[in-house]
């Protein structure tokens, strides 16, 4: 199986894993008469309790603080500024109560789990793995006569061997998701061998143990080669199990064995075994089918049961693995077959003499790029093959089902999962675009696809003018796709939505956002036989010329590739009524200044990858000029 191209590590904070971006920094809670009292009728108590000579109080201190404070915004906020991580780490983790030890590592799991980066790396800083190696040295021996007979053993000691098992896998979780360093360093700690004892079969552990475990054991392996090495090479100890554990009883295990066998699969050590996400691909498939039926038909959020609940956790992790499967064999695709020399332009005359500045600019490019050339092509002489299968579904199964999760009539208690589901549609639209281009019997299928997503999920959000820039901004990645494979089928609504998406543009926040509007405008601008549309979008993209370099320079960059396409060839229909009698000709040469002074302005250590599309975007600019001035002669 191909292995998918995979980005340098940022040095420590983590990528998220909601593919909508990070976890946002929750805000403190304003300073008013009511949080006074509260610090100092509860917050202060629980803080002097926690230092009591009495172990009963001590329990009972940190019992309310897992059990009510924790849980709040505000109270954990107060609990924080009172400093209670360095009491728990200084102090209640080495109390002579095992009530007191097991109920302080409750109360890190829930502050590591509540507020994310900053607190998980504060512990690991102050050193918090070397006493979870400790407790994990203790649990291995104490687990096992439990897990094999629990009538044997003592009602509270068990209990507390559980809820302390839970809490430190939880944290080790929290721990590897947040941070780079964190993960690194787990991965030293012989930690396998107690996840994956969890998860035999024949013995008895409660479930959520087991769900922590695995989920444990998913995070700990994305995008961690040294770990997906390990248990490869030790694969006839592991890998038999966890292929067992994808068709568990618990939907959680399941999605979750299938999300470590994708990670493995991603390794640089090669997976001896048959199993592919060719195969995963049908258990995520019909789980989130289910999910997708039952969410549509049944759910009720004010009934969501803890059940209702896991099982809506497992589906977010399945589309998790479809999102990487489908990015996972776009690359494959890229990889099997060597890149073709890269074209000139259409638009470029090859008889035209360059000049040196231009000449210089393509050996800068050519140098960049081979400078930031991290792949190998793999010589194979069945190329596709598994490929094949992995398209085929996504296309015909796994689509559909993604679909129904992303419509915007879901209840908002379930923009998570919908967000989920935005992205893993994503990376399946861009992966098949990819991949019809050499497949045309793939198109027809697509093609009927790509009308319902802009129908059933674009549409109805750009329509309803929604303030929820992450739902827009997923739906905008999706309509990227959509549009570019649309082929001009797609229903604009009376001109409506190409506004809505230069409505979208004003408003978004983020460069990335800003990007993916003019991508859209870009397709949509492309039929022949929508004149207005291409005017109106046409006027858009040379404003955002214009104003470089004060636009931001991935937007603009984007929107001359964008006029390059539109306006490539004299014979369009729309080229004389816009392009020659809006004179962007010679609004293009006045911009050039600009879009030099733009271009110098991108650091090219810092954004490589900008700044190479900048160069091209603006050698191909010097070349489109003239070319457009001959063509125009030529009718004139």
């Amino acid at each position: 199986m191909g292995k998918a191209t995979k980005k340098p590590r940022k040095p420590d904070a983590r990528k998220a894993s909601d593919p909508t971006g990070a976890r946002p920094k929750k805000p403190a809670p304003p300073a008013t008469p009511q949080t006074d009292a509260l610090h100092k009728s509860t917050i202060l108590p629980i803080i002097k309790s926690l230092g009591s000579a009495s172990a009963a109080d001590r329990a009972a201190a940190l019992s309310r603080a897992c059990t009510e404070l924790l849980g709040d915004d505000t109270c954990r906020f107060l609990l924080l500024k009172e400093r209670i991580v360095a009491k728990l780490m200084d102090d209640s983790v080495h109390d002579t109560s095992e009530d007191v030890v097991v109920l302080a590592w409750r109360a890190l799991y829930i502050i590591a789990k509540e507020e994310g980066y900053d607190h998980c790396i504060n512990m690991y800083r102050k050193d918090v793995l070397s006493k979870i190696k400790a407790v994990l040295e203790k649990l291995a021996v104490s687990i096992e006569p439990i897990a094999l007979d629990p009538s044997k053993a003592d009602a509270n000691t068990a209990r507390n061997i559980w809820s302390l098992t839970e809490s430190v896998i939880g944290l080790l979780k929290c721990l590897s998701e947040e941070s780079e360093q964190a993960l690194d360093a787990i991965s030293k700690i012989d930690i396998l061998p107690i996840l994956l004892g969890l998860l035999k079969p024949g013995i008895s552990v409660p479930e959520e143990i087991r769900s922590i475990a695995i989920q444990c054991l998913s995070s700990l392996t994305e995008d961690n080669d040294p770990l997906t090495s390990k248990i490869i090479e030790e694969q006839s100890q592991y890998v038999p199990q966890l292929i067992q554990l994808k068709d568990d009883n618990s939907p959680m295990v399941q999605m979750c064995a299938c999300a470590v066998l994708h990670n493995l699969s991603l390794a640089p050590t090669e997976f001896e075994t048959d199993l592919t996400d060719a195969l995963l691909l049908p258990n995520l498939t019909s789980y989130i089918k289910n999910t997708a039926s039952y969410v549509v038909t049944s759910y009720d959020p004010s009934r969501a049961s803890s059940d209702d609940v896991a099982g809506l956790r497992a589906a977010e992790i399945a589309l998790e693995v479809v999102a990487s499967i489908a990015t996972s064999v776009g690359y494959e695709l890229e990889d099997a077959v060597p890149p073709a020399a890269n074209p000139e332009p259409e638009f470029i005359d090859e008889n035209a003499p360059s000049d040196g500045e231009d000449e210089q600019m393509a050996d800068d490019i050519e140098d960049l790029r081979e400078d930031m050339d991290m792949t190998t092509v793999e010589d194979s002489s069945d190329l596709y093959s598994g490929a094949d299968k992995i398209l085929q579904y996504l296309l015909e199964s796994t689509t559909p089902a993604v679909i129904l999760l992303c419509k915007p009539s879901l209840p908002a208690s379930l923009t998570k999962i919908q967000l989920r589901a935005l992205a893993a549609l994503n990376n399946i639209a861009w992966t098949l675009d990819a991949a019809i281009t050499s497949r045309p019997r793939l198109s027809s299928k697509w093609h009927s696809h790509v009308k319902t997503i802009w129908n059933v999920v674009i549409a109805p959000v750009l329509t309803a003018n929604t303030a929820d820039i992450a739902l827009a901004d997923a739906v905008a990645g999706v309509a990227w796709a959509v549009a570019k494979a649309s082929e001009g089928v797609l229903d604009l609504q009376g001109g409506v939505l190409h506004k809505s998406f230069i409505s979208l543009y004003q408003a978004a926040t983020t460069d990335e956002l800003r990007t993916k509007c003019v991508g859209i405008l870009g397709c949509l601008a492309m039929p022949q036989d929508r004149i207005d549309v291409n005017k109106d979008v046409g006027i858009f993209l040379m404003g955002l010329i214009t104003a470089s370099p004060l636009t931001p320079a991935p937007a603009v960059v984007e929107a001359l590739n964008a006029i390059f396409d539109i306006y490539a060839d004299v014979e369009y229909q729309y080229d004389r009524p816009v392009f020659v009698e809006l004179q962007f000709l010679k609004h293009l040469e006045a911009d050039l200044p600009g879009i030099r002074t733009m271009v110098k302005r991108i650091d090219r250590k810092r954004f490589p990858e900008l700044r190479l599309r900048a160069d091209e975007a603006l050698m191909n600019l010097t070349r489109f000029i003239p070319y457009k001035k001959k063509e125009q002669a030529k009718l004139a």
